[in-house]
């Protein structure tokens, strides 16, 4: 049986076809991610491996389980209902307009305009940043999980 992340049970696990499976390097990601959730389902699998005389077939299927960290820098930024690209095109827009503008009445309804704009692009910067941040950290939370056990 092997445990899963939420706490609930999937099917069984450990017969003689999944170890094979995994020696192999042959598991379904859900079952090495369910795996690596929950420290018993490690041990239970070590255990049982270590019983028919293949621990280290297993250690060297945990050693492949590393995860590597992609740079924050080279993350794709998602752009939450594409809000922060159309708010640029219009401030483009309306900085370009207010450079042909010669009218000082004109100019002044730009110059509020294009504040409003920097003050929503900030908010979709903002929002976008919000959605952004927390799955790296937690991204880097399980590279770092990972990278902990396959090291012991």
């Amino acid at each position: 049986m092997l445990l899963t992340g939420d706490g609930g049970v999937s099917s069984s696990f450990c017969t003689g076809r999944d170890l094979e499976d995994l020696y192999r390097n042959q598991l379904e990601p859900s079952v090495t991610k369910d795996t690596f959730e929950n420290d018993d389902n490690l041990k239970s699998i070590l255990l049982n491996a270590h019983n028919r005389g293949r621990r280290e077939e297993v250690r060297q299927w945990v050693a492949m389980q590393r995860i590597s960290l992609q740079h924050p820098m080279e993350v794709p930024r998602i752009d939450i209902k594409g809000r922060a690209a159309e708010i640029i095109h219009a401030l483009l827009a309306a900085l370009k307009l207010k450079d042909q503008v010669e009218s000082e009445k004109v100019a002044l309804t730009q110059e509020h305009d294009i504040a409003e704009l920097r003050l929503r692009l900030r908010a979709a910067h903002e929002k976008n940043w919000k959605r952004f941040s927390p799955s790296v950290q937690a991204r880097s939370r399980l590279v770092a999980d990972r990278g902990e056990i396959v090291s012991n």
